[in-house]
């Protein structure tokens, strides 16, 4: 894993070590490390119980929704908060080259969190004394406030907030084009206009939240063949060895093209391997006589 990438958090089972991928390198597999990402990303939120427990929210599509923005350690937005979460999470990755983005806060309203809920924290706003003890939400009634809580820079932050709520009365976004996409737009409030997934941030008390970028999956995994059979350093297949899924290598070598990327090619790579290992003629299955067909 590239070092940029090296301890962010993960949604997988702990218990999901590689297990397989040691198992094929140990009889000459190769491991595929040419990706634009090692994983599938998405931004997380966590919450530490005093017992040491961790909860996790998944930042998924909760970004699009009108009254929430992104910001780093100096109170700017860096990119869309409604983009797809893979592409959101290597925008954090990226400005956090020049400037600090890791973490980075996610801002609402009291109008935004009782309404769509804010992470862990679900619609109404009710209970959230629990949220803000342990540090999972933090709450004032100023943006200036907030910021210093944060630790983000409340100048910065001051001028973001009335920016974008000038934009989002017009509902323009200007500096990262919020909304003007089906897939920004499809995830936003359709009940709210002129654009879904743009609102001021104006109802005290105000909210933020910390979020990493993790990652639901992995991307890098063993290089393979079209039939799926795992080749070793010398670009040769190891017989009888087949992966699929997430052990395979990505076919999208990192990029994030839609929800379901890891599934498809588990799902036509598995079928490839299995008409290997028995020798069939790779015809497809629509084009098979129903006589040759066996279940």
């Amino acid at each position: 894993m590239a070092p940029a990438f090296a301890g962010q958090p993960s949604s997988g089972l702990a218990a999901n070590t590689g297990d397989s991928l040691d198992l094929a390198t140990a009889v000459g597999g190769t491991i595929e490390l040419e990706h634009h990402a090692p994983g599938f990303l998405i931004p997380i939120s966590i919450m530490k119980a005093a017992d040491g427990t961790q909860s996790m929210w998944l930042h998924s599509w909760d970004r699009s929704k009108p009254g929430q923005i992104a910001v780093n350690r100096a109170g700017r937005r860096f990119t869309n908060e409604a983009r797809s979460y893979h592409d959101f999470s290597l925008a954090m990755h990226k400005a956090h080259e020049t400037e600090p983005t890791i973490p980075a806060y996610l801002i609402c309203d009291h109008q935004h969190l009782r309404k769509f809920g804010f992470g862990l924290v679900r619609p109404g706003g009710w209970n959230l004394t629990r949220y803000i003890e342990n540090g999972y939400l933090i709450a004032a009634n100023t943006i200036e406030d907030l910021a210093r809580q944060a630790s983000v820079e409340p100048e910065g932050l001051r001028q973001t907030v009335l920016a974008y709520n000038d934009a989002a009365k017009r509902g323009i976004d200007p500096d990262f084009g919020k909304g003007e996409t089906p897939l920004d737009r499809i995830n936003g409030d359709p009940g709210h206009g002129p654009n879904p997934c743009m609102g001021p941030i104006e109802k005290p008390p105000f909210y933020a939240t910390e979020i990493r970028p993790g990652d639901i999956g992995t991307s890098i995994g063993l290089k393979t063949n079209v039939d799926a059979q795992v080749l070793d350093n010398q670009g040769r297949p190891i017989q009888g060895l087949y992966a699929c899924g997430n052990d395979m290598s990505s076919v999208m070598r990192g990029h994030y093209p839609g929800p379901g990327i890891t599934l498809g090619p588990g799902l036509v790579f598995g079928y490839r391997a299995a008409l290997h290992a028995t020798r069939s003629n790779l015809a497809p299955l629509s084009v098979i006589p129903n006589s040759q067909l066996t279940y």
